[in-house]
């Protein structure tokens, strides 16, 4: 019950380190080695999670792992239901399911928790920028040969929140990239 009460402050300072994150990451994705998260412009969100996806090419499990080096702990996110113990065993699949995969293999999500501090969060970002633009050693060698496309997008799931940071929320969609097929 107390967090309900306290609804509104857990997502405003949720939000707070969700901007932080966005923020931080504006580079990368201009440079072409990320894709932000995209939240249209008539939508809001809660900050339930900050993810990434990485540009064709990079080793999503190198990155991985040279955050848990840094103690940073970051996962993939999740395994395409059709690729599942239950999803193979239960599930059928009209069609391929290559852009699914090729979407999962570069998600990254990255720690976000009501106290992270900006420090945190900033050895986070500078962890995953450094591996990601090839700095580091467990990324050396690793990166595979990329589509001639940067990355695609995936919108967050959406909910509504506080008022007083829904500006910072909606964030403008990027002009649209052509996928590679």
């Amino acid at each position: 019950w107390a967090q309900l009460e306290e609804a509104r402050a857990i997502t405003d300072t949720r939000l707070a380190s969700w901007e932080f994150y966005h923020r931080a990451f504006e580079g990368l994705e201009a440079e072409g080695l990320l894709r932000r998260p995209i939240v249209p412009l008539e939508c809001e969100h809660n900050a339930h999670m900050y993810y990434v996806l990485l540009a064709p090419g990079i080793d999503r499990q190198a990155v991985l792992a040279a955050l848990k080096q840094e103690t940073i702990f970051s996962v993939f996110h999740y395994v395409p239901l059709h690729d599942s113990p239950a999803g193979k065993r239960y599930g059928k699949v009209a069609g391929s399911m290559e852009v699914t995969v090729r979407q999962s293999e570069r998600l990254v999500r990255l720690p976000l928790w009501v106290g992270i501090t900006e420090a945190q969060q900033a050895r986070a970002v500078e962890v995953l920028s450094r591996t990601a633009s090839g700095g580091a050693p467990a990324l050396i060698g690793r990166v595979r040969a990329a589509p001639a496309a940067t990355c695609s997008t995936a919108a967050p799931a959406t909910t509504a929140a506080a008022p007083a940071v829904a500006a910072a929320r909606r964030v403008p969609a990027p002009a649209p990239v052509a996928s590679p097929r």
